[in-house]
């Protein structure tokens, strides 16, 4: 999928159906451009996961991984 559209898509989220219009796109799209995270937020830090990603590549099991940083395998395989 498009990623502007995934930022409309969790933008509209708070909005009743259908009650975009031109200024809502321009908004989304100059937060996107400012730096502005939608979403979740991260559980790692960007020190963190390129931590993860070396331990891993050094052939450490992502349970382990996971268990350091307590986040789940699951979050660590998405790194």
């Amino acid at each position: 999928m498009d990623k502007d559209y995934l930022i409309l898509k969790r933008a509209s989220a708070s909005r009743p159906s259908g009650d975009w219009n031109d200024d809502d796109y321009d908004v989304v799209a100059n937060g996107a451009v400012v730096g502005r995270i939608f979403g979740r937020p991260l559980k790692l830090t960007k020190h963190q996961i390129q931590e993860a990603i070396a331990r891993r590549e050094a052939g450490e099991t992502l349970a382990e991984i996971g268990r350091s940083y307590n986040v789940s395998h699951s979050t660590t395989s998405r790194l």
